[in-house]
């Protein structure tokens, strides 16, 4: 019999996941293509397609200093995508009933979603630009921001820049919060991934 604190996390995990945008697409492309969600090819392009999108998104609106609705709606895209991507990959790794290929192929995902979401990290912080200091330095404004999006991440401090409001730290101390958690989850694949090498070469064996 499981734990109780598991069944719940992974039943509350479950309730989060119903909204997400991946779940409506795949949930209406269910009524037509009643295999697609037995398919990983709907998964693995849309993680490549958001990733080129937040590339995308994020260098043209910094570069060209994109503001008002349009940059106001890619950053409320943002935010939905990386609250999908903290939402899955948690139940993806924290045993989801539904089929994985492999232990590699859930470690590949996490690290393509990691650079995900320091990608929209780093547009979040041009659109609240204000709510940070950066010091004298020679780089463009789109280096600026990504520093200081890939320092937050990785937990490695602060680059040339910093938060200086309230508003500030509590975007900061969300992303770093994410980026652990991401990191616990892509131990957590590759050692089970190790794990399971010895099972599957006894298995092998088992067989001849």
């Amino acid at each position: 019999m499981g734990s109780f604190v598991e069944k719940y996390l992974l039943d509350f995990l479950g309730l989060l996941n119903r909204f997400t945008l991946f779940n409506a697409v795949r949930s209406s492309l269910g009524i037509i293509y009643p295999n697609v969600r037995k398919s990983y090819m709907l998964v693995d392009s849309w993680v490549v397609s958001f990733l080129v999108l937040s590339a995308t998104a994020s260098f043209f609106c910094i570069t060209w200093s994109i503001s008002g609705c349009l940059l106001s709606a890619i950053v409320v895209l943002a935010c939905l995508r990386i609250y999908e991507l903290v939402v899955y990959q948690a139940r993806v790794t924290l045993a989801s009933e539904e089929p994985v290929l492999s232990s590699r192929r859930i470690v590949i995902l996490l690290l393509f979603n990691y650079a995900e979401i320091t990608l929209w990290f780093t547009l979040i912080y041009f659109n609240w630009g204000n709510e940070f200091e950066f010091g004298a330095i020679g780089l463009s404004p789109f280096a600026k921001y990504l520093a200081l999006s890939f320092f937050t991440m990785t937990s490695f401090g602060y680059s040339s820049g910093s938060p200086k409001t309230d508003s500030g730290y509590f975007i900061t101390l969300t992303q770093s919060a994410i980026g652990f958690v991401m990191v616990l989850l892509v131990l957590g694949a590759f050692i089970s991934e190790i794990r399971q090498k010895p099972q599957t070469h006894t298995g092998k064996q088992r067989t001849h």
